[in-house]
C-alpha cells in the first residue's frame, strides 16, 4: 500500500507540475526541459505503479521513461547557464541516453514475451543495462558541475540558489545511490528502493519548480506595454529618467548581475526587448539614463571584462588557455576579447593573469 501511495503521489505532483509549466505565458529553455523531465518522472511512477500486473504494457509505458537523468541535466544547464544554454550538441547526448533507454526496455520485452531466444536478448540486455548504468552515472556528475560551476564567485541571491539546489540534488543522491542500498540489505520490503527513489524524485521536483520561481519571477518579464508610441524617439531628444522605467530597469540589472546574462555571446538589445517584451527603443533609454558613458556594447564588454579579470586572478583556473577564458566570458573568439580587454585594462589577459599570480605568491 505505501508503494503504491507513493509511486501514485509522484505520478500526480509530476502531471501538476507539467502542468505549471504549460501555463507559463513567457516561456524559456527551462520551463520546456523542466516539463519534458517532469513527464519522464510521472511514466517512470505508473510503471512502477503497475508493475509486472501490467504484463507487456509496462514495458511499452517504460519507453517514455526516457528524460530522467539526462533531462535534468539539460533543466540545470537551462536554469544556471545564460544565452542558449541547451543546443544540438547537448540534445544529441541526452538523446543518446533516451534510445538506450528505450532500447533497454525493448530487450526487456523481448526477453520476457519470447523465453525460446532468451539466449539471444539476455546478454544484450545485461550489456546495455551496464551501458545505462555509466550513462546516468556521467549525467549525474554532469548535474553536480553545473551546480558547483563559478560557485565560489557568486554571491548573494545567485549563490544562495546554487547551494539549494546543490543540497536537495545531492541529499536526493545520497538517498538513492547510498542509504537505498544500506537498507534494503536489511529490509524485507521489495520496493523499498523504489519509495525511497520516489521520495527523492518528488524532493527533487518541489525544490527545482522553487528555483525556478526564484530565479525567473513572472514580474520580471510580465512587464506593462509602453505608453510610449513604438517608434524610436529622436537621438537628440533629451531622456530625463522616467519612474515607470524603474521596473525595467530592475528586471534589466537582475538578467545582468544575478543571471549573468552579458555571458551569452552576441547579446544584443534585441534579445532584451524580447526578453522583457518591450520595444528596444526603451531598453536602449533606459540604459543611456543609467550609463550615460557607455553604449550597450561597450556595457557589456565591460562586464564580460570583469568576469574574465575574476577568471584570469583566479589560481585554480590557470591551467584554462586565454581562448577558453575569452568564450566563458561571452566573447566569440580570442581576437575580440584580447583587444577589449587591453583597451579597458591597460594589459593583455596574459600579462595580466601573471600579474595577479605573482601577487598572490
Amino acid at each position: 500500500m505505501l508503494h503504491q501511495n507513493l509511486q501514485f503521489s509522484l505520478v500526480v505532483l509530476s502531471l501538476i507540475l507539467l502542468c505549471v509549466q504549460a501555463g507559463v505565458r513567457h516561456k524559456r529553455a527551462v520551463h520546456l526541459w523542466f516539463a519534458l523531465f517532469c513527464g519522464s518522472i510521472a511514466i517512470m511512477a505508473l510503471q512502477r505503479l503497475g508493475g509486472a500486473e501490467w504484463g507487456i504494457w509496462q514495458y511499452l509505458i517504460g519507453l517514455g521513461a526516457c528524460l530522467t537523468c539526462n533531462g535534468y541535466w539539460l533543466v540545470a544547464r537551462a536554469m544556471f547557464r545564460p544565452g542558449v544554454a541547451v543546443d544540438r550538441r547537448h540534445i544529441s547526448v541526452a538523446a543518446v541516453v533516451a534510445v538506450l533507454v528505450i532500447g533497454h526496455q525493448l530487450l526487456q520485452l523481448l526477453q520476457s514475451q519470447w523465453q525460446p531466444t532468451a539466449a539471444i536478448w539476455g546478454p544484450a540486455n545485461t550489456a546495455t543495462t551496464e551501458l545505462l548504468t555509466l550513462c546516468s552515472s556521467t549525467m549525474l556528475m554532469l548535474t553536480l558541475w553545473e551546480g558547483c560551476r563559478g560557485l565560489t564567485q557568486l554571491k548573494g541571491a545567485e549563490r544562495a540558489q546554487r547551494l539549494l539546489f546543490l543540497a536537495s540534488f545531492i541529499s536526493a543522491l545520497l538517498l538513492c545511490l547510498i542509504l537505498a542500498k544500506i537498507w534494503s540489505a536489511a529490509a524485507t520490503d521489495p520496493h523499498l528502493r523504489q519509495n525511497l527513489t520516489a521520495l527523492a524524485a518528488m524532493w527533487i521536483l518541489v525544490v527545482t519548480q522553487g528555483l525556478i520561481w526564484w530565479r525567473f519571477p513572472a514580474k520580471a518579464v510580465a512587464l506593462e506595454a509602453p505608453a510610449a508610441p513604438e517608434h524610436e524617439p529622436d537621438a537628440a531628444a533629451p531622456t530625463p529618467f522616467c519612474a515607470a522605467d524603474q521596473p525595467l530597469l530592475d528586471a534589466i540589472h537582475r538578467a545582468l548581475q544575478q543571471e549573468q546574462l552579458f555571458l551569452q555571446t552576441n547579446l544584443k538589445v534585441a534579445d532584451l526587448a524580447r526578453r522583457f517584451d518591450v520595444p528596444e527603443y526603451r531598453i536602449s533609454r533606459v540604459l543611456r539614463q543609467q550609463y550615460p558613458q557607455w553604449n550597450f556594447n561597450q556595457l557589456i564588454n565591460a562586464l564580460r571584462i570583469q568576469h574574465a579579470q575574476q577568471l584570469l586572478a583566479d589560481p585554480s583556473k590557470q591551467h584554462w588557455p586565454v581562448l577558453v577564458v575569452g568564450l566563458e566570458s561571452g566573447f566569440g573568439s580570442a581576437g575580440p576579447f584580447s583587444r577589449a580587454f587591453k583597451a579597458m585594462v591597460g594589459t593583455t589577459p596574459h600579462d595580466y593573469r601573471q600579474q595577479q599570480l605573482s601577487a598572490l605568491q
